[in-house]
């Protein structure tokens, strides 16, 4: 995909976007002075170029008691055990984020949990699947950054 496809409206369309979602397209009309049915054809664009890849609704996991977040570093027996591991973690609905990565880990885990206990049944869990050799488990203590990718 070349960047070089989007211009100054469709970043400013953009960054509108990144603050609210739901920005209705009047509004962003309203804001960068174009007719509302070349804001929703700018908007198309930039889904079909696939530079909008997705709207979703994020919810507070405090709220739906989940207080422990963690990441799971997972060591692999063989690096390339990787597919076969990840098909089987999927299946771990605490896992919200799946990595397949260099370094240390073969692939990084993102993790959400009712409190410690639960997040040591989610590790037995990963322990038990074909491939893992071993983990690395951090918890979050504070989320100090949560932010969409920058525009210029």
């Amino acid at each position: 995909m070349d960047i070089k496809k989007i211009d100054k409206m469709d970043k400013k369309i953009l960054n509108l976007l990144i603050k609210n979602a739901k920005t209705p397209v009047v509004e962003i009309a309203k804001h960068c002075k174009i007719s509302a049915a070349a804001i929703h054809k700018r908007i198309n664009k930039l889904e079909e170029l696939g530079i909008i890849q997705a709207y979703r609704l994020q919810i507070n996991p405090l709220s739906i008691d989940l207080k422990t977040q963690a990441f799971v570093g997972v060591i692999l027996e063989r690096a390339n055990m990787y597919a076969l591991v990840s098909e089987q973690l999927k299946n771990i609905p605490e896992i919200i984020e799946l990595h397949f990565t260099t370094g240390q880990y073969g692939i990084l885990a993102k993790i959400f949990c009712k409190d410690n206990k639960h997040l040591q049944e989610v590790l037995v869990k990963i322990h038990n699947i074909t491939g893992v050799s071993n983990t690395d488990t951090m918890i979050s203590i504070e989320q100090l950054i949560d932010r969409n990718l920058p525009l210029s």
